[in-house]
């Protein structure tokens, strides 16, 4: 699995806890945000973000992006958070017992327990 990426408000606001870490981050390119796979790209503007962020605010950077209050947060990713993840469906049996394969499903968050991870810091 991988962290789970929302792509619109709506889909941020899923989720049963105010604070967590979300897919996005600039680690490779700074203010420009991908979601864990590289396979897709968050505005560094618009409704997602919290009033002033991204900012880069930390002295030792703020790669990582976190949910905080229901909107995007830059944050530096040695902070605790809690998580979601998002699997691959590998198979789905239809009535007919055809199968299809799709590429990915999300959990939604509201059915899931979050997991809190504790970063080591060199």
């Amino acid at each position: 699995g991988w962290l789970w990426a929302p792509k619109t408000l709506g889909a941020l606001r899923l989720a049963t806890t105010d604070r967590f870490w979300t897919g996005w981050n600039d680690l490779y390119t700074e203010m420009i945000f991908n979601d864990t796979l590289n396979e897709n790209t968050l505005s560094s503007k618009g409704p997602m973000w919290h009033d002033g962020e991204p900012n880069d605010d930390d002295p030792d950077g703020e790669d990582c992006v976190e949910s905080k209050d229901m909107e995007l947060n830059d944050e530096d990713c040695a902070s605790e958070r809690k998580f979601y993840c998002e699997f691959p469906l590998t198979t789905i049996a239809t009535s007919k017992g055809n199968h299809k394969t799709p590429t990915s499903t999300t959990t939604r968050p509201n059915n899931a327990t979050p997991t809190t991870t504790v970063p080591k810091k060199d």
